[in-house]
């Protein structure tokens, strides 16, 4: 019922050098975004909207209550799924307006599903505490590139068999 406070006891039970390894959905992943531009809010059995949470936390607010408890991030490592690889179901591009899925399949934290942190009892800065966040940091930035250099292949190829069409049309007609 109150995460904060139950963090901060959990401090207490540490040993010296004791980690907390913590899972919190994510509630600004792309498919409840998608779903909440619907009006909806469909709470499931099991996932990122299950029946049993009581709260609801985005990065930022994970942030606040890790620090609001006491604690350091060391590390924050990610499970990711891409809008329709959800248990919620989402619309589709065609009911929403133009360049919504795009503007919010832009954020990269819009595919975090899970985070999964490790903290450590202490004050300071909650990013860039550990090698792992940097590394996870660094392949999701590689990730999103090639994700744009792919699309620039297919729309690159599908221009490419328009004009090779086209060439063809005004070959035959010539001849």
């Amino acid at each position: 019922v109150d995460p904060a406070s139950l963090l901060a006891r959990a401090r207490s039970w540490l040993a010296p050098g004791g980690r907390l390894l913590i899972s919190v959905p994510n509630v600004a992943h792309a498919a409840v975004r998608l779903s909440l531009l619907q009006g909806r809010f469909p709470r499931t059995e099991t996932g990122l909207l299950d029946r049993t949470h009581l709260h609801f936390f985005d990065r930022a607010q994970l942030d606040l209550l890790l620090s609001g408890a006491g604690l350091h991030v060391l590390d924050v490592l990610t499970v990711e799924r891409g809008a329709h690889e959800t248990e919620l179901e989402v619309p589709t591009a065609d009911v929403l307006a133009p360049g919504v899925v795009e503007s919010i399949a832009a954020d990269p934290l819009a595919r975090v599903y899970q985070f999964f942190v490790v903290a450590v009892p202490g004050a300071g800065s909650l990013r860039g505490g550990g090698l792992l966040e940097a590394v996870t940091a660094r392949l999701r930035t590689v990730e999103n590139a090639y994700r744009a250099l792919e699309d620039h292949a297919i729309r690159t190829e599908a221009d490419g068999t328009v004009r090779l069409d086209a060439a063809t049309s005004e070959l035959h007609r010539v001849s």
